[in-house]
């Protein structure tokens, strides 16, 4: 490999030296180097520099002899003295930069340093070296999106080794699982000795849960790497395998780490000491050793310990991460019942993907689990008011009016779909069930329309048809109107039968298409139906019961997850020796589709019942009619309150996961339309520009450039030059009059900058413009200050700018508060749903075990 003296000869020549004599001492100082004589090619080296002062290849030699001797404060200065030398050389700015990084120089001016050598005009090694550790420095201090931008300047070396070792970094800061998988597999096993490799990997490892993450972590520890104590200690804190807790105090013992307070609370985590770990936190307190107590929170968030997440924050006061902080609020709050104030206190905690968003997200799920546990009218008015306010941002009015429909159901009684397949009995069963003839029966299966069987003070009928246009008949008149309607087809949406029965100011009634019918509109009003009740009764034929038609339609109620009841009619046509051997292939039917009646299915004769209700007592009888009463009764009026609620739970779920869906969608598309994203791609073309680029620019500066120098004339002519301050006040105002905009839109349009980003690239010409404007001292100094390399300061500073917009944006859009409060309360509805059904049916195992008793 060439050395640097070798490759400034090469660059800038060594003529001066011939010129004065003195190449011997440069010679005689390269065979010091080369000889492992650092002293010497120092000593060489600044004899030579004292005869040819500011010598770009004595500078070189000097640079490469301190670089031997550890005398990096001399290496920085040589290596600055350099780069002025040839600042076009993108190698000498890297070096420099490495050589302040160990004199342990601010990040800032490393970063500034590092900056001067991302232009696509230098050498590929040294820019891409730049690029890496300008995404170190922003990834130490915290600045994931702008770490993450100078590693989209590597996108066609993105499968290589430590530029993935970077893309694990990131992944593993913003917790994002999905990127970790599919990288974790290209970044190969580290090298012995690399701990930073050995850290990332760990960490991706255990945080996927694959083996081999402990004894990469020990590693990085041992070696030191920056982060690895933090990594072990959340590792130690959440284990309890014994022999891994074991294997890390061996090791701590050996490294004499063992009583370090941020091991040791984790240590007592680990074992369930929380005492023990208050008391080690004390010590970190009284040490002042925030760094430890950061490392506390993050377990605390890691392991959802509130009582570890209290005691750091009061270590770290206001220096507490404001999102542990924020977390920590909402706690408190879900504890004393203020679930409101939670949930406004955690719309400040916008994080997802992170301890502190996962800890955020299961009390928003709290919150809402709290509304829902407290019951009665007002909770489930606060959840639907959650849902009309996101139905409202999305703009969906027909969920805000299907919000507004739950509000009312609150009040109606409760609604039950009598379903089945077409002459299974479905309508005489209804009417044995009113005690009336209101049902109608004998109708073709050629209507896909609902029939809602009503209370109200006078018998009638309303026929909602698609037309608009409203019948009212009486009950008499159904039959007729409806073969009206279809001859003149006019499709009708329901038919609301009122009437004045008792038992329908407890119940409202749901008649339904049958599901065999030959129409698919059929099916699609049945499922309808199922959804919108409270409690669904599945009406078999007996002599028939349970085809494969029934299996399917029966396995896709159970997936909307309305509570059903199965009962067996026709018991009149089936033969009493075989009812108990049908009763049990009904059983078995229901349950391999994976559901589960209400109470035990019942036998009975719809028919019969109707004849006994209207006076035949032996038909009363014979029907079972009282084994549906007692169902009816006990499994469903009784119950009401309870179906009801759950009901209305379930339907709130399908409006929150339906707004949840729509949330998702629109901010997809919001990001996709964006014009911030066009600022990355536009950004890197502006950092990348060449020096020819940079000239094409300047070749557009022609025009505006005479102009200035036309407005410049007359203080020519009055002799008014020199450094007159009032002249250089004018000249300047000038100059930025007459060359910001062209400046702009050049350099837009070589480098492709779109036009609604133009203003960031004006932010950022105008103050460079006005820096290089004042440092002119003469007039005559205007033409000085239009060349390549102020076009290149344009550049870099548009870069800038661009990308804080593009980090500001990304951290203001990076999650939408109502998105996470939609998935914590889909969650919440979920949850209580599925214990509800828990309940259920642990009620239902008990009731049909005490009837076999019986």
């Amino acid at each position: 490999m060439s050395t640097l003296a070798e490759n400034v000869t090469r660059w800038l020549g060594r003529v001066e030296l011939l010129a004065r004599g003195v190449d011997e001492r440069r010679r005689a100082a390269v065979l010091c180097l080369e000889g492992g004589d650092p002293f010497g090619a120092r000593e060489h080296a600044l004899a030579l520099l004292v005869e040819v002062p500011r010598s770009p290849v004595g500078l070189a030699i000097l640079a490469e002899a301190c670089e031997a001797l550890g005398l990096d404060d001399e290496v920085v200065g040589a290596l600055r003295s350099l780069c002025a030398s040839a600042p076009w050389r993108g190698e000498l700015w890297v070096r420099l930069a490495e050589a302040l990084m160990r004199v342990g120089a601010p990040a800032a001016e490393v970063a500034k340093v590092l900056e001067n050598a991302v232009g696509s005009d230098t050498e590929p090694l040294a820019r891409r070296r730049a690029l890496l550790l300008l995404f170190d420095i922003d990834l130490r201090a915290g600045d994931v999106w702008r770490a993450t931008h100078w590693l989209d300047a590597l996108r066609f070396q993105a499968s290589e080794p430590d530029v993935v070792l970077r893309r694990i970094e990131v992944a593993l800061l913003v917790g994002d699982r999905v990127e970790l998988a599919s990288l974790i597999d290209g970044m190969g096993e580290p090298a012995v000795l690399d701990g930073r490799g050995a850290l990332a990997l760990g960490r991706t490892r255990w945080m996927l849960g694959r083996p081999g993450a402990l004894d990469l972590l020990l590693r990085a520890f041992l070696l030191e790497a920056g982060g690895a104590k933090e990594a072990l200690a959340s590792f130690l804190a959440s284990s309890r395998d014994v022999v891994e807790v074991k294997r890390i105090k061996d090791v701590l013992d050996a490294s004499g780490e063992v009583g370090d307070p941020s091991f040791a609370v984790a240590l007592a985590l680990s074992e369930g000491r929380e005492e023990d770990a208050r008391r080690a936190l004390a010590v970190i307190a009284r040490a002042g050793d925030t760094e430890a107590a950061r490392s506390l929170l993050g377990i605390a968030l890691d392991r959802k310990d509130v009582g570890a997440l209290a005691a750091a924050v009061d270590v770290l006061g206001d220096a507490s991460p404001r999102d542990g902080v924020v977390v920590l609020h909402a706690h408190r709050a879900v504890q004393d019942g203020r679930f409101e104030d939670a949930l406004v206190v955690l719309d400040e905690a916008t994080v997802d993907g992170t301890s502190a968003g996962a800890m955020a997200h299961e009390l928003r799920a709290k919150a809402f689990s709290g509304w829902l546990d407290r019951g009665g009218e007002d909770a489930f008015r606060s959840v639907l008011a959650e849902l009309r306010r996101a139905a409202g941002v999305l703009d969906r009015l027909d969920l805000i009016a299907a919000c507004e429909a739950l509000v009312v159901e609150q009040r109606t009684p409760l609604r039950v779909a009598v379903v089945g397949e077409f002459n299974a009995g479905k309508s005489t069963f209804i009417n044995a069930l009113l005690g009336a003839d209101v049902a109608p029966t004998g109708i073709l299966p050629t209507t896909s329309s609902l029939h809602f069987l009503r209370w109200a003070q006078d018998p009638f009928v309303r026929i909602v048809a698609m037309d608009g246009a409203d019948r009212i008949v009486p009950h008499e008149g159904l039959k007729a109107a409806l073969r009206d309607l279809q001859v003149a087809s006019v499709v009708v949406r329901e038919v609301h039968i009122c009437a004045p029965i008792e038992r329908l100011r407890l119940i409202e009634v749901l008649d339904t298409p049958g599901f065999n019918a030959p129409d698919m509109d059929h099916i699609a009003a049945a499922s309808r139906a199922v959804r919108e009740a409270h409690v669904a009764l599945w009406v078999l034929d007996g002599t028939q019961a349970l085809k494969d038609s029934e299996r399917t339609v029966l396995a896709r109620i159970a997936d909307i997850g309305t509570p059903v009841q199965v009962i067996v009619n026709k018991r009149d046509r089936i033969d009493p020796a075989r009812v108990d051997a049908v009763m049990s292939h009904v059983r078995d039917g229901i349950a391999s589709v994976g559901l589960a009646s209400m109470a035990d299915v019942v036998c009975f004769s719809a028919r019969r019942a109707l004849e006994g209700r209207l006076g035949d007592l032996d038909a009363a009888r014979s029907s079972c009619w009282d084994d549906v009463e007692a169902v009816v009764s006990s499994a469903i009026v009784n119950r009401s309150g309870v179906l009801r609620e759950r009901a209305l739970r379930r339907k709130a779920r399908c409006i929150a996961e339906e707004l949840a869906v729509d949330h998702e969608m629109k901010l997809r598309a919001t990001r996709q339309e964006d014009p911030t994203q066009d600022l990355v791609s536009s950004a890197l073309r502006l950092l990348n520009l060449d020096r020819s680029q940079c000239e094409r620019v300047v070749a557009r500066w022609d025009a505006p450039s005479t102009t200035l120098r036309d407005d410049l004339r007359p203080l020519h002519v009055a002799g008014v030059g020199g450094a007159d301050v009032n002249a250089l006040a004018f000249a300047d105002a000038r100059l930025l009059a007459r060359m910001t905009e062209p400046t702009v839109r050049a350099l837009s349009d070589v480098a492709g900058v779109p036009a609604p980003l133009e203003s960031l690239v004006r932010e950022a010409v105008l103050p460079v413009l006005r820096g290089a404007s004042a440092s002119m001292r003469t007039l005559d100094g205007i033409g000085d200050l239009l060349c390549w390399r102020v076009v290149r300061a344009c550049a870099v500073a548009s870069y800038d700018r661009m990308m804080t917009a593009h980090a500001d944006a990304t951290v203001a859009n990076r999650v939408d508060p109502q998105w996470l409060r939609l998935r914590a309360l889909v969650e919440a509805l979920r949850a209580g749903q599925m214990e509800s059904e828990s309940k259920e049916s642990r009620a239902n195992t008990r009731s049909q075990a005490c009837a076999v008793i019986v």
